[in-house]
């Protein structure tokens, strides 16, 4: 009994994760159990920018990580691709990325996010530098 309970619980807890179901009523009340297509919450990313150091007066590092609300979430992600909006290489497959700003001004930084559940997310944030 207590394997079996386990074993019941650890399916619904891995479920939870990649699935859910909404009940829907209809005119006769009866319900309705429905899969939603939609199973991951949209990802974020944050930023934090310091200045590069004394070789390179003037200029700005940021450091950019990809930010997701659950634990579960970040074992789902497949990939994350940065592109820093000033012209330069994106960053391809990196969870958290370290990029150099030489100018100031304000910077369209784009984060794609690939879930290995085929779901894309890209998030666009402008990022100010400053000297």
């Amino acid at each position: 009994m207590k394997r079996s309970l386990l074993a019941t619980l650890m399916v619904f807890a891995s479920i939870g994760m990649y699935a859910n179901t909404n009940t829907q009523s209809t005119t006769n009340r009866t319900a309705l159990s429905t899969p939603v297509t939609s199973t991951v919450v949209t990802p974020d990313f944050f930023y934090f920018i310091r200045p590069l150091g004394q070789t390179i007066p003037g200029a700005r590092l940021a450091s950019f990580l990809l930010s997701v609300p659950g634990p579960g979430e970040r074992d789902i992600v497949e990939s994350v691709d940065w592109d820093f909006g000033d012209g330069t290489p994106p960053a391809l497959n990196t969870l958290l990325v370290n990029h150099a700003y030489y100018q100031p001004g304000t910077y369209d930084v784009t984060m794609t996010v690939h879930y290995v559940t085929g779901e894309t997310f890209v998030i666009v944030k402008p990022v100010t530098i400053t000297f």
